[in-house]
């Protein structure tokens, strides 16, 4: 049984009380729209309101995706509805000792009906408080990966680091690692990739980044990338984006 059965369960049913039960009570929230949250209560309010939109009972889905990488779980959940005929919600989420969810990262693309413009929310759960060593890191590291040669992509990433790609692969190393950056920053260059919108959210040792490209062809792309830092380094590193 996968960590997040449970979980995933409830969710396609809308079983709210059982969804919670699955969270650590420590949890903490920080979103993009709701800023920081931490008690449960709140919490509550917000899957609630969450879950009655985008469950199952409202939603058809496409695909479904999870991996299990150690204590972490990748999930990528692709449907639609009458109303937003694409949406996509995907994130990580992070299991204690007793199996509790104490972190989770979330991001939700959404399409409406007869529109070409989209939707795209970012949040970060996380059971502990604002670090201000990582968002200096991370915002080092982000400078770094635009700017460094390709040998140099690596520099900031644990020499055990894992990286999961939107392919669903497994990259362990900085060899492997180096070279699927610096192959995906040349197509990016190759399609003459802009920056339309970038945001990120810091909780504890995470950092979430939320993006929005176009190319030549005015294609969007949006995206997320979930970092853990662990002794100031890139541990894990999760992509997922989706050309809209």
């Amino acid at each position: 049984m996968g960590k997040l059965d449970t979980y995933y369960e409830a969710w396609k049913g809308g079983d709210l009380d059982t969804g919670m039960a699955c969270y650590a009570d420590d949890i903490l929230m920080i979103s993009a729209e709701d800023g920081i949250v931490t008690d449960r209560e709140t919490l509550y309010t917000w899957l609630k309101i969450d879950w009655l939109a985008f469950s199952l009972r409202t939603m058809k889905t496409n695909s479904v995706r999870f991996m299990d990488i150690e204590n972490m779980v990748w999930a990528d959940i692709v449907g639609g509805n009458e109303e937003f005929p694409l949406i996509r919600m995907s994130g990580v989420f992070l299991f204690d000792d007793q199996g509790k969810i104490r972190l989770r990262t979330s991001k939700a693309t959404l399409q409406r009906t007869g529109d070409d413009e989209f939707i795209s929310e970012t949040a970060c759960y996380e059971s502990e408080s604002l670090n201000r060593d990582i968002t200096q890191r991370h915002g080092d590291h982000i400078k770094h990966r635009t700017s460094i040669p390709d040998d140099k992509l690596t520099q900031d990433y644990h020499p055990d680091a894992i990286l999961l790609t939107e392919e669903g692969d497994v990259l362990r190393g900085h060899q492997d690692i180096r070279a699927y950056l610096a192959a995906r920053r040349q197509h990016l260059l190759k399609v003459n990739t802009r920056i339309q919108k970038t945001n990120t959210n810091i909780g504890g040792n995470v950092a979430l980044m939320h993006w929005q490209l176009s190319d030549d062809n005015n294609k969007h792309i949006d995206g997320s990338e979930t970092f853990f830092y662990k002794d100031g380094m890139i541990s894990h590193h999760f992509m997922q984006f989706h050309r809209l």
